[in-house]
């Protein structure tokens, strides 16, 4: 059953202590309640004596707003300007000409003067001529033809024109001595002797590592085995190193000699993570020459042929076929791309010369570790270690030493066209005229 409207349902008072308001239950009888915030005792009065409360209040008067109505169209001096009055004018103090703006009275009055305090007379506002609002006269904004074309200024494009032109940096021709300039001496040189030096101690390590494993499994005692099985993680470990380092200081000799530098500005950081993505990168490479070198191999056995010979001369001839096309192409993906398969037939010495200077070294460092292994292994696998370094670092020169003279060749080419071009396109109006 619902209660009476007058009579209240809740109410709401105050925490003395913290001064959170509470709106608990009204009841007949006085109580207390705890406050949620503080937990202190809080007294609720009763029913009776919340209507006494509610007694004393005045009600609220109410206020007579009266009644409106719509003013007609005829009576309506809305868009008339209102009369105004200046309830400010201009006077000049006699003494500083210092200009006040005071307020205009029914009388006259004197102020004093901000600057010098003398008193200076404000006239009353009769006396102030009144001056009424300007009327603003409505813009003119002409006339215009619907048909009519509007007429736009042609716009310069020249500065656009060449702002829009690819400029392509011009690489400088190659030394005359292409493969024999500064190749030879590479690895001695300021900047690149530190790093033939790292390479040397990590690949005479590596060598060292080897022999000793080599004599100790060729042993057959067991003492051997054991020692071959401690040594076979570092001498794993190691070799990454090696051949990681060897690949991030061969790549970027490739690629600046290319470019036309002359001095290496790339050289790889001391971070071994990014030496194994380059060494990944031309192990991926060395994959694909090996794979076709297989299969001429096994082609090629079919004809009496040795295997190992014919799978390491075709991959000898094939890897820096695709080194250089997976460069031009920036892909590894592409082993193969036009321009380097068209510079084996126009620039074919510039590819002979490489093979044969390269296979010279190579040859060289297999010879060097056969005689090694029937001599003194131990030896040496101390001279070849800074040898085959070496060997790396000069092959690297000597590719990127053949990808400049074929980069050079190709825009010796594209000046040639473009100048056959412009030559043709200038003589085509005297023809015209001629004829």
């Amino acid at each position: 059953m619902n209660s009476p409207p007058d009579i209240p349902q809740t109410v709401t008072i105050t925490c003395p202590t913290c001064g959170t308001p509470l709106h608990p239950d009204v009841t007949k009888l006085a109580r207390k309640i705890r406050c949620h915030d503080c937990f202190v005792a809080v007294p609720v009065p009763s029913l009776d004596e919340v209507l006494k409360q509610q007694a004393k209040k005045r009600p609220r008067k109410r206020e007579d707003v009266g009644t409106y109505r719509v003013l007609s169209d005829e009576k309506d001096d809305s868009s008339q300007p209102a009369p105004t009055l200046a309830p400010f004018t201009k006077v000049i103090c006699r003494i500083c000409n210092a200009r006040l703006h005071p307020e205009v009275r029914e009388k006259a009055y004197q102020l004093p003067c901000p600057d010098c305090h003398e008193p200076v007379d404000v006239p009353a506002l009769k006396d102030v001529p009144q001056e009424p609002l300007r009327k603003r006269e409505p813009r003119k904004i002409g006339s215009y033809k619907k048909d009519e074309a509007i007429v736009r200024p042609k716009l310069q494009t020249s500065y656009l024109e060449v702002q829009a032109e690819i400029r392509r940096e011009v690489i400088e021709p190659p030394p005359r001595w292409t493969f024999f300039s500064g190749v030879f001496t590479f690895p001695c040189r300021p900047g690149v002797l530190q790093r033939w030096g790292l390479l040397s101690l990590g690949f005479t390590v590596l060598s060292l590592l080897i022999v000793l494993l080599i004599m100790l499994i060729g042993g057959g005692s067991s003492f051997g085995v054991v020692g071959a099985a401690f040594l076979g993680l570092p001498t794993i470990w190691i070799m990454l190193w090696s051949l990681s380092y060897a690949a991030a200081c061969c790549l970027p000799v490739v690629t600046d000699t290319a470019a036309g530098m002359d001095r290496i500005a790339n050289w790889p950081d001391p971070l071994w993570n990014e030496w194994m993505a380059q060494l990944l990168y031309l192990g991926y490479v060395g994959c694909e020459a090996l794979t076709i070198g297989y299969g001429v191999s096994a082609i090629a056995h079919l004809f009496g042929l040795p295997v190992w010979a014919t799978w390491t001369a075709t991959t000898f001839l094939l890897y820096p076929i695709f080194q250089l096309s997976s460069l031009e192409a920036n892909s590894f993906l592409i082993p193969v791309t036009r321009p380097i398969l068209r510079s084996l037939v126009s620039f074919w010495w510039g590819w002979l010369m490489f093979y044969a200077l390269s296979g010279m070294l190579i040859s060289a460092c297999v010879g060097l570790a056969v005689i090694g292994r029937m001599w003194s292994p131990m030896l040496i696998a101390l001279v070849l270690g800074p040898m085959v370094a070496a060997t790396l670092l000069i092959v690297a020169r000597l590719l990127g030493r053949l990808a400049w003279r074929i980069v050079a060749a190709a825009q010796a080419e594209g000046r040639r066209l473009q100048t056959t071009q412009m030559l043709e396109t200038a003589s085509k109006p005297k023809a015209t005229d001629a004829g």
